[in-house]
C-alpha cells in the first residue's frame, strides 16, 4: 500500500512538472519583446534573460521538448508498471471482474493519467497566455540553466534535424518582416480593446493612406496654378487676388520661371496701396508629380 502511494505521488509530480514546462514554453513564445525590452531597460535581469530566450528560442524549445518527452515516458512507465499492478491486485479480489483485473486496471490508470496530464497542460497554458511577460521572466533563469545543461543533447538533436532536412532538400523560410496589414490589424485590435481611441485609430489609418498617395493628387499641377507676374501693375495684381480663393501665390515673370511664393495675410480693400510681389516673395519648392509625400 505504501509503495502504491509513493508511485501516485511520483506520477503527480511528473504531471505537474510537465505542466510547468508547457507553461514556460507558451509564456516565452507569447511574450511581447517590446515589453520585455522595457522591463530589461528598467533593470530587470530576469526580463533580460527572458528576452534572450524569446529572440533565440531554438535551444530553449528543444530543452522543453526533451523534458516533456522524458516526463511522458516516465509517467507511462510508472503508470503502466506500478500503478496498474497495484490496482490490478486490488481488483482481482472483486467477483465477476477479477479475471479482467489487469485490463481494467491498465485502462483506468491510462485514462486517469491522460486526464490529469491534459489538465496540467491546459490550466498552466491559460495562465501563461494571461500574463506571459511576468511568467516568462520568472522561469527564464532556471530554463536558461537547464538549456545549458542539456546543450550536448541539443547539439546532437540539432545536427540530426539539419541532416534530415538537407537529405530531403528542405529549406527553412526566413522570418517575414512585419507588414503594413499586420500593423493595421494590431491597431484595430487595440482600438477594440480600448487601448487606442477611435480618433487615434483614424489618424494612423490616414497616415498609411497618405504614404500611398502621390504629390499630384494633393497639389495643383504647375500649369493650373494661378501665379502673379512681378511686372504686372499693383491694380491688376490686386484684382487677380480678389477673384481668387487662395492665400498662397507663386511669383515670377512667367509661369515657367517661378521665383518664389507669397502668402496673402489679409486682403486689402479696393483702392488701398499694394506693395507689389517681389519684396515679400519666398523661395519655392518643386516636387515631381509621382513622388510620394
Amino acid at each position: 500500500m505504501l509503495w502504491g502511494i509513493v508511485d501516485i505521488i511520483i506520477v503527480l509530480l511528473l504531471i505537474l512538472t510537465n505542466g510547468l514546462f508547457a507553461m514556460s514554453e507558451l509564456a516565452v513564445i507569447s511574450s511581447s519583446k517590446t515589453r520585455l525590452l522595457r522591463h530589461a531597460e528598467e533593470g530587470s535581469s530576469k526580463a533580460r534573460v527572458a528576452l534572450d530566450l524569446a529572440e533565440n528560442p531554438n535551444r530553449f524549445l528543444a530543452t522543453v521538448q526533451i523534458a516533456i518527452t522524458l516526463i511522458g515516458v516516465l509517467s507511462g512507465a510508472f503508470g503502466g508498471a506500478s500503478l496498474a499492478g497495484h490496482l490490478a491486485a486490488t481488483l482481482s479480489s472483486i467477483p465477476y471482474i477479477g479475471r479482467y483485473s489487469d485490463s481494467i486496471a491498465l485502462a483506468l490508470v491510462v485514462g486517469l493519467i491522460t486526464y490529469f496530464s491534459l489538465l496540467a497542460e491546459l490550466i498552466p497554458k491559460r495562465i501563461a497566455v494571461s500574463t506571459p511577460e511576468r511568467i516568462a521572466s520568472a522561469v527564464a533563469k532556471p530554463m536558461a540553466k537547464l538549456a545549458a545543461i542539456t546543450s550536448p543533447i541539443i547539439r546532437v538533436l540539432s545536427f540530426s534535424t539539419d541532416t534530415v532536412l538537407r537529405f530531403f532538400r528542405f529549406r527553412l523560410a526566413k522570418k517575414a518582416p512585419v507588414t503594413e496589414e499586420e500593423i493595421r490589424m494590431l491597431i484595430g485590435q487595440a482600438t477594440t480593446a480600448g487601448v487606442f481611441e477611435e480618433a487615434e485609430h483614424d489618424m494612423v489609418e490616414r497616415v498609411f493612406r497618405l504614404g500611398d498617395r502621390r504629390v499630384g493628387v494633393m497639389m495643383t499641377p504647375r500649369n493650373k496654378v494661378l501665379w502673379l507676374d512681378i511686372n504686372e501693375s499693383p491694380d491688376k495684381t490686386r484684382r487677380k487676388i480678389a477673384k481668387s480663393p487662395y492665400s498662397w501665390f507663386p511669383v515670377g515673370q512667367k509661369a515657367g520661371a517661378i521665383q518664389g511664393v507669397v502668402l496673402l495675410v489679409s486682403r486689402r480693400p479696393e483702392g488701398g496701396e499694394y506693395p507689389g510681389c517681389s519684396p515679400c516673395s519666398r523661395h519655392r519648392r518643386e516636387l515631381p508629380e509621382r513622388q510620394a509625400p
